[in-house]
């Protein structure tokens, strides 16, 4: 017979602590110069990653976002001599 150990109901927490707002990514603007303007809005107090890909397939991180306040805005210098380029929001584990 095996030896069980009582765990206290106290010590047990089934809820989830993360992000529990929708967040969005938006196109604020195109500098020829400056690149891209993107503008991130979401639930406070998270990090977050822009990432970017030219393909829609393969992604790569441009940046990680402190978002302190609820919006953030974030400027991609890579994207001025770009046809085109797509962007989506992660949030890091």
């Amino acid at each position: 017979m095996k030896n069980y150990q009582k765990i206290p109901e106290e010590a047990i927490f089934l809820g989830y602590i993360g992000v529990s707002q929708p967040c969005s990514l938006s196109v604020a603007g195109f500098d020829p110069i400056q690149g891209t303007h993107l503008l991130f809005t979401g639930q406070a107090g998270f990090n977050y990653k822009i990432q970017a890909s030219k393909d829609l397939i393969n992604w790569a991180d441009m940046a990680l976002l402190v978002n302190s306040n609820g919006v953030v805005l974030f400027v991609d210098p890579y994207s001025t001599n770009l046809q085109q380029r797509f962007y989506r929001t992660v949030i890091p584990y």
